[in-house]
C-alpha cells in the first residue's frame, strides 16, 4: 500500500508537520510526503529532511503522480489567505478535484471555528475528500461539517484521529534526577491555549526556583501576554539568575528544545479549554507528549486532566502521570513541585506512569493501524456532491454563478462560518469581505442544515 500525505500550506515545523514525519517514520517505505513551496516558515523542515517539494506550476503533474501511483492521498494542510489566488484555486481545481483512484484523506488539526475557517474553500474541500478525520466527532469541525455535508456520517467519514508519536525515540534524552536543572520550563510556540503566562505567575509567587519560557516569536498577541512582562532574549544563551523578570526566549531548534525541557526537572504545558471541553478530543498535544517522553515530569492543567478520558476509560486525572495545575491555586502547584524536587522516587514513579499512559496512549503502533484500518474499510465514497449542487445546496440556486466569477479573481473563503451566516466571502489576505453582490440566496438551506 503507498500513502501520500501532502501539505498544501508547505512544511510549517509544529504538529502538523510532526503528524507527517510520524506516519513515515513509522511506515518508511509505504509513505511518501509532498509539500507546496509558496510560503517559507521559521521553524520549516523541523521534522521532516526528506519530502518531494513541490511549486504551484507543478501541482498537475503531481496530482497525476498521486493519481497513479497511490492507495491512499491524505491532505494534511491547505493552501492559507497568504497563499497566491492562482495557487489556492489550482490546488482544489487541479489537484483536489482531479483525485479519482486513491482513496481522499482531508486530515483538519484545527478545532476552533476561528481557525479552520481561515483555510480558502475548505468546505469544498471536504466534500471532495472521501473521509475527514479531526481530533473527536463532537468537536465544533466534525459537527460543522456533519451538519453541512448530510452525505458525511459522523463516526464513518467523519472520523476520531489521534496524533501518533514514537516514544521510544526519546530515550536518548533521558536525564538522570539527580542531574537535572531545579527548573520548570514552557518550551513550545506561543498561543493563548497553551496559557504559557503560567510560568510567570509561577515565578512571581516562587522566585527561589527557577522557572523560564522558550519558543516565543514576536508577535502583538505574545508582546501583551509575555514579551512585557519577562526579559526576553530572540536566542538562548544560558539562563541568568538573581533576575528582576522571569526570563523568555524566541524559538529553538527542535533537539536543543527537546535537550532543554530533559535537562529541567518540570516542563509545562497549560493546554486548557473551559469554555470549549467538546474540542478536547481525549488525547494529547505534541508539546504534551515530548515533556514526558524526554524523561520529564509534566505540569498539566487540571480542567484538561479533568475532561479527557482516556482508551481505558479513565479520566486523565485519575493516572498519576503529571502535577495537575489549577490556575486559581498556584500554591499547591508550587508545593507539588517542591516536593518531588527533594523525593527521587515518587518522581520516577510519575514519570515511568507518564511514560507507560503515553505508549498506551500516543504510540504510533497504537494510533496508526486503527486509523489506517478505518480508512481502508469505509474506502471511497460514491455520493459526493458536484461543486455545482453543493454552492446550490449551502446558497441557493442562484448563487453558483457568483462563486464562479469571486473564485476567478478572488481567494473565495467558503468555510462553516459562510455557510451558516448564507454570506458568499472571500480573503484580501487576512481580512475576510463578505461579498455584496450576491442576491437572491435560497435562506431555506440555512435552516436545513443548522436549524
Amino acid at each position: 500500500m503507498k500513502i501520500a500525505i501532502v501539505f498544501g500550506k508547505g512544511l510549517d515545523g509544529c504538529g502538523v508537520e510532526k503528524f507527517g514525519y510520524e506516519w513515515k517514520r513509522y511506515m518508511p517505505d509505504e509513505v511518501d510526503i509532498y509539500d507546496l513551496q509558496e510560503r517559507g516558515f521559521t521553524r520549516s523542515g523541523g521534522h521532516i529532511k526528506d519530502s518531494n517539494s513541490f511549486k504551484a506550476e507543478d501541482i498537475p503533474e503531481v496530482a497525476e503522480k498521486l493519481n497513479n501511483d497511490y492507495d491512499i492521498v491524505m491532505l494534511n494542510s491547505y493552501p492559507s489567505p497568504l497563499h497566491k489566488q492562482t495557487t489556492v484555486r489550482s490546488f482544489f481545481e487541479d489537484l483536489v478535484l482531479k483525485i479519482e483512484k486513491p482513496i481522499l484523506v482531508g486530515l483538519m488539526h484545527e478545532i476552533k471555528r476561528m481557525n479552520f475557517d481561515r483555510i480558502p474553500l475548505h468546505i469544498p474541500i471536504a466534500n471532495a475528500c472521501d473521509m475527514i478525520f479531526n481530533f473527536s466527532t463532537e468537536t465544533t469541525y466534525a459537527q460543522d461539517i456533519s451538519n453541512i455535508l448530510t452525505n458525511k456520517k459522523l463516526g464513518e467519514r467523519i472520523a476520531r484521529m489521534k496524533l501518533p508519536f514514537t516514544v521510544s525515540d526519546y530515550e536518548k534524552y533521558w536525564v538522570p534526577h539527580k542531574n537535572k536543572n531545579r527548573s520548570c520550563i514552557y518550551a513550545s510556540r506561543w498561543t493563548t491555549m497553551k496559557d504559557p503566562s503560567r510560568i510567570i505567575k509561577l515565578w512571581e509567587k516562587d522566585k527561589e526556583f527557577h522557572y523560564a519560557i522558550h519558543g516565543i516569536e514576536r508577535s502583538i498577541g505574545a508582546k501583551f501576554d509575555i514579551l512585557d512582562f519577562t526579559e526576553y532574549e530572540a536566542k538562548f544563551k544560558g539562563y541568568t539568575f538573581n533576575n528582576t523578570q522571569c526570563q523568555s526566549f524566541g524559538p529553538y531548534e527542535y533537539e536543543d528544545g527537546m535537550e532543554l525541557i530533559a535537562s529541567a526537572m518540570f516542563g509545562y504545558s497549560g493546554y486548557n479549554l473551559p469554555k470549549e471541553r467538546h474540542n478536547y478530543g481525549d488525547r494529547f498535544e505534541y508539546a504534551q507528549m515530548e515533556i514526558i517522553a524526554v524523561g520529564t515530569v509534566p505540569i498539566f492543567d487540571i480542567d484538561y486532566g479533568e475532561y479527557n478520558v482516556a482508551e481505558d476509560g479513565t479520566k486523565f486525572i485519575d493516572n498519576k502521570i503529571a502535577i495537575w495545575s489549577d490556575r486559581e491555586n498556584l500554591e499547591d502547584t508550587i508545593s507539588q513541585i517542591h516536593e518531588l524536587v527533594y523525593r527521587p522516587i515518587e518522581y520516577n514513579d510519575m514519570l515511568n506512569n507518564g511514560i507507560e499512559f503515553l505508549r498506551r496512549e500516543a504510540d504510533a503502533s497504537n494510533v496508526i493501524p486503527p486509523m489506517l484500518k478505518h480508512i481502508t474499510t469505509v474506502g471511497k465514497a460514491t455520493d459526493k456532491w458536484s461543486v455545482t449542487d453543493l454552492v446550490e445546496k449551502c446558497f441557493g440556486s442562484q448563487a453558483f454563478e457568483r462563486f464562479m466569477e469571486l473564485s476567478a479573481s478572488q481567494i473565495p473563503a467558503f468555510g462553516a462560518k459562510e455557510v451558516i451566516e448564507q454570506q458568499l466571502s472571500y480573503f484580501e489576505k487576512k481580512k475576510r469581505i463578505v461579498d455584496s453582490k450576491i442576491q437572491d440566496l435560497n435562506t431555506s438551506s440555512l435552516e436545513e442544515f443548522f436549524g
